[in-house]
Order: structure tokens, then C-alpha cells, then sequence
């Protein structure tokens, strides 16, 4: 009988680098984030079995019972390192997590789904654009994280001009889409106004209107105000490392603070968070 074969020095270090993850938030030592980047390839399947592991016990989540610790930041380590490695073969693993109930996705990323994932699913989804599609078309799906894919493919159309005819063709699906949550056209429309697409001016003006959007989100006229502004807003698209830098400006990493949770300005409830 053949005896198991021993892990090798390089191996024993990258298990001892993956567990300084679950002992530091966006405060882990670069030095020692650098060293599991370096890992490249061969990281990849311990980041997507601990995504995997965290999916499988998504039963047990409680918002009543929190993370300890820096330990809920595990998730948004193994994010950021996939789109750091630019793994694009993760992305599936990468949007099952992101379908979760609202409870699910507020216990292990608080309102980072809504401020900044979209840059996950920027750089691993760029040659993925039908898995994305399907994804924002999906009414199952909770609307954050629909949001946040949406916010994607919007940087990626103002980026890439060769990206630009696909991007609007999914979008006019979407404002296709019947019985849509009104909130969410609203948010996407303004979202939208980022890259003033000509091709979507009108698909804009009409799903503000099938839908009833509130206008405290957005109205027919400050559309077609803003267009007149032909000007297109990039968002900063950021790496591991100077994404963490960012984080540790905010308060609630500095002081161990929990963080808020999910949340969208809204005039009521949406009612797809499930």
C-alpha cells in the first residue's frame, strides 16, 4: 500500500499563508498578501473550496450570531485574490455565491456587496458576457447583487468600446423584462447615465415609464437633461492591494467596528431579496 504523499515545503507554506486569512481583515501584512498572490494558479482550488465550504453551511447563517472577529472577512479575501489571479474559471462559483439570499450576502459582506464586489466581476467576467446576461436577467436573483453585475458590465461598455453593442443589447433585455422590480429599473437607469449609450436613451425613458419609477430615483426629465452631458464617468477600478488600502481608510476596519448592513436608498421595500 502506497503511503499518502507528504505536502512539500512550498505547500505547507501556502496552508499556513491561507490561514492568516482567517485571522485578518483588509489589515492582513502585504508582505504576506504578496506571498499568497505569488502562489498564482496553484491557489485557486483552496480559494474556491473555501468559497464552497462557506456555500455548503449557508443554512446555519445567522445574523443573530455574527462572524468573530476578522473571520467574516474571509470571503472578501478569496474575491479579491480570484480577480486578482484573474480566474475567470471561477466566475460561475463566484455568481452562485452572489444568487444567496440578502441574510446570506449581509452576514459575509455588508455593504461592500453594493459599494464595491462590482470590480470581482469586472475583471474575471470581461469574456463572460453571456454567463453575466444571464445572471441580470434572472428575477430569482436578489437585486444587489444584480445591481452590482450591472455595475460590471457598465464599466466594462465605458472601457471597452468593443464591448459597448453587447453590453446595451443586454441591458434593452432587461428593460424587456416583465413585472421588474420599479426600484431596480430606477437604480439601474441611473446607473446607466454613467455612459449616456444613445442606443439606450430611449429603452430608458420607456422602462422609467412601464414601470412607474419613483422620481426621487430618477425621472424622464433628468434623463434627458443628463444626456445633453455627453460626458462618460469610469469608476476606478482597483487591484487587491490598493483596494485594501481603501478599506483601511474606512472606521469600521480601523476600530473593529461590525459593518452596516446591505442597504439601498429606496422610497420602500424591494420585494425581490430572495
Amino acid at each position: 500500500m502506497k503511503k499518502a504523499r507528504e505536502p512539500s515545503s512550498r505547500e505547507q507554506k501556502l496552508k499556513e499563508l491561507i490561514t492568516e486569512l482567517h485571522k485578518f481583515d483588509c489589515w492582513i501584512d502585504f508582505k504576506k498578501l504578496k506571498k499568497i498572490v505569488s502562489y498564482g494558479n496553484a491557489l485557486v482550488p483552496h480559494l474556491e473550496k473555501i468559497l464552497c465550504n462557506v456555500l455548503g453551511n449557508r443554512s446555519k447563517i445567522s445574523l443573530q450570531n455574527p462572524p468573530k472577529d476578522a473571520e467574516w472577512f474571509i470571503v472578501i479575501h478569496v474575491l479579491y485574490l480570484l480577480a486578482q489571479l484573474r480566474s475567470e474559471n471561477s466566475l460561475d462559483l463566484i455568481l452562485e455565491f452572489l444568487s444567496q439570499k440578502v441574510e446570506f450576502l449581509d452576514y459575509w459582506l455588508h455593504d461592500i456587496l453594493c459599494e464595491d464586489i462590482w470590480e470581482v466581476i469586472y475583471y474575471l467576467g470581461q469574456n463572460q458576457l453571456n454567463e453575466l446576461e444571464a445572471f441580470v436577467l434572472n428575477q430569482n436573483v436578489n437585486v444587489f447583487s444584480r445591481l452590482t453585475v450591472c455595475t460590471a458590465l457598465i464599466q466594462m461598455s465605458a472601457r471597452h468600446k468593443s464591448k459597448r453593442e453587447e453590453v446595451a443589447r443586454i441591458f434593452k433585455r432587461v428593460f424587456g423584462l416583465e413585472n421588474e422590480d420599479p426600484d431596480f429599473i430606477g437604480l439601474l437607469a441611473s446607473e446607466l447615465l454613467d455612459i449616456k449609450d444613445e442606443s439606450l436613451h430611449s429603452g430608458i425613458l420607456n422602462a422609467i415609464e412601464q414601470h412607474n419609477v419613483w422620481p426621487g430615483i430618477i425621472s424622464k426629465q433628468e434623463v434627458h437633461l443628463l444626456y445633453k452631458n455627453k460626458k462618460v464617468r469610469t469608476l476606478e477600478v482597483l487591484d487587491i492591494f490598493q483596494r485594501y488600502k481603501c478599506f483601511r481608510q474606512y472606521g469600521h476596519f480601523a476600530q473593529s467596528r461590525p459593518l452596516k448592513p446591505i442597504k439601498m436608498k429606496s422610497s420602500r421595500k424591494l420585494k425581490n431579496q430572495s
